[in-house]
Parts: structure tokens; C-alpha cells; sequence
């Protein structure tokens, strides 16, 4: 959180930040989800999420639409979690993310019996 708060200082904007700031949503996120705090989490997976459309850092997108789509699943909204997993698959298959995209595809046939 203090590394986040750090990085949202808006003196703070450099090659660097671009590359490590989505990153830092994203563990985070994933961080906010295992802690059961869900709604900070979909939060967070927002701000990651228009961060990177907004720099063209796609590289991490696959996984914060992955934990967005889980911390939906987990408050009970199941279509719009299917909507987010179903992305971050397509991303994952697009940035050729193979393994990261074969976890999404078993995760969505496990749990929602969907083929993509």
C-alpha cells in the first residue's frame, strides 16, 4: 500500500513508473482478494485496468481482468465475472500468455462449465 500511495504522487511519472505501477495494482488486487476485501479489489482492478489502457501497458491487463472477474465471481455477480474472465483469456491468447491462458480456459470450463 505505502509503495502504491508512493507511486500515485503525481511529481512521480517516468519510464518506470509505466512498467512497475500495473504491476503493483495487480499484486495488490491479488493481495485484496486472498484478504476476502473483494470490493476494494474490483476497485483496484479498475484503477489498473484504465491505467493501462491509458499508457498502452497491456502486458499485466490479462491478469487484472482475471482478478476482477474472481473477486465478481466471489460477491456473487457471475455474469459480468464470466465477462471479465472471458477477456482476460482473450488478452492472455493475444500477449501469446499460453500458460497464463490454459489456467483461465480450465478455470472457466472448473467452475462454469464454458469452453472458449
Amino acid at each position: 500500500m505505502e509503495l502504491k500511495k508512493y507511486l500515485d504522487n503525481p511529481r512521480i511519472y517516468n519510464e518506470e513508473k509505466i512498467r512497475t505501477y500495473p504491476l503493483i495494482l495487480c499484486n495488490l488486487s491479488k493481495w485484496l482478494a486472498n484478504a476476502k476485501r473483494y470490493h476494494e479489489c474490483i476497485a483496484m482492478c479498475d484503477r489498473a485496468i484504465d491505467y493501462c489502457i491509458e499508457n498502452d501497458s497491456l502486458e499485466i491487463l490479462a491478469d487484472v481482468n482475471f482478478n476482477k472477474g474472481f473477486a465478481l465471481n466471489k460477491i456473487g455477480n457471475k455474469e459480468d465475472a464470466i465477462l471479465y474472465i472471458t477477456q482476460s483469456y482473450y488478452i492472455a491468447k493475444a500477449c501469446k500468455k499460453e500458460d497464463m491462458s490454459q489456467v483461465i480456459k480450465d478455470f472457466l470450463l472448473d467452475n462454469y462449465t464454458i469452453k472458449v
